[in-house]
């Protein structure tokens, strides 16, 4: 009998960077969905079900991701790109309407306005941080030329957020 040597793992062939990579952000992601999904379920009220229901997906995106990554899996790669995207896409839907607010009780209500104005600037920094900051280190870490190489990504896809990065350093203008 012949012993086949088998040819390496994907994940065996990529640089330490790509690996150290994958496995803090497995890890990360693992944690913030447990935090995310037991805050939904504690701290939320169950008022409209449907909001609730959609930030526990959206943690179990996060968590599956996460999963993933520690495997080692390309595609795991793209799903925590996707992930972040969303909740990069989510952090500007909440801030547009938490300054909205800001800007109309400003506006109308006088000091009331001035003094509830106040607190909707601060949720929405809180929602700038919680939705945005996790996401943008995210799609930094995994959009770094290294990662991106061991990836094979050179589609249109990468090179759009390459582009939303840096528009004024990058290779696409």
């Amino acid at each position: 009998m012949t012993e086949e040597t088998a040819a390496p793992a994907p994940s065996e062939a990529w640089s330490a960077e790509t690996r150290r990579t994958f496995l803090f952000w497995g890890v990360v992601e693992l944690i913030h969905a447990v935090l995310l999904i037991g805050a939904v379920a504690a701290l939320l009220p169950w008022k409209s079900p449907g909001v609730n229901i959609g930030f526990i997906a959206y943690g179990a995106l996060h968590g599956v991701a996460g999963l993933m990554l520690l495997k080692g899996s390309k595609s795991g790669w793209r799903l925590g790109l996707m992930v972040a995207w969303l909740g990069f896409g989510a952090m500007i839907v909440v801030a547009t309407g938490l300054i909205a607010t800001w800007s109309y009780l400003h506006t109308i209500y006088g000091d009331f306005g001035f003094g509830a104005s106040v607190g909707a600037l601060l949720f929405a920094s809180v929602a700038l941080q919680v939705l945005g900051l996790l996401p943008g280190l995210l799609m930094r870490a995994l959009l770094r030329p290294a990662v991106r190489a061991d990836m094979g990504a050179g589609g249109l896809s990468v090179k759009v957020a390459w582009c939303c990065r840096w528009p004024w350093a990058s290779p696409c203008t």
